[in-house]
């Protein structure tokens, strides 16, 4: 059955990603409850989509996907509220390039990043960021640093010395 998450998004920048998938991934069908105006952006990696009074948003990111990280700048708080249906991990894999990736979070329940990443051919200096914290890989002991736990809804960089996949 369907079920409902609701992410606050202060004013500025916010990092996100949707563990949800609803019937519409449009951009302008899942941030349709947001309150915006002609000043909000939002983006992938390569590519975004700005508010404009009238028509939407407007730009190259069409639809918002599940395996990748977004960020939202909006000129004042609002709160997403999307329903859909739970992203299942273990068939929703995020295939990962040698490099940076903006990948999302897709479990329902947060993850020990050593746990969460397992599935990666990590190396040394593999780095994961969060908006607010940062990890790196050292061979011997796993990932160090403050972020310790991946978090549904929050949206997260990823740089890998060999590609793989995230499952």
């Amino acid at each position: 059955s369907q079920i409902t998450a609701s992410i606050d998004f202060p004013a500025g920048w916010t990092w996100f990603s949707l563990n949800l998938e609803p019937d519409d991934m449009s951009t302008n069908a899942v941030l349709s409850s947001l309150l915006v105006t002609s000043t909000d952006l939002v983006r992938d990696q390569t590519t975004f989509s700005q508010f404009v009074e009238g028509a939407g948003w407007v730009g190259t990111l069409t639809d918002l996907r599940n395996e990748s990280m977004h960020l939202i700048n909006l000129a004042e708080a609002a709160e997403l509220e999307i329903v859909g249906y739970a992203v299942d991990p273990e068939v929703t894999t995020i295939q990962t390039v040698s490099g940076w990736n903006w990948v999302g979070f897709l479990p329902q329940e947060s993850q020990p990043v050593d746990f969460a990443l397992s599935s990666l051919p990590s190396k040394t200096g593999d780095i994961i960021k969060s908006q607010f914290a940062f990890a790196q890989y050292v061979q011997t002991i796993g990932w160090v640093g403050s972020l310790r736990f991946m978090n549904p809804q929050l949206g997260y960089q990823l740089r890998v010395t060999d590609p793989g996949e995230l499952a």
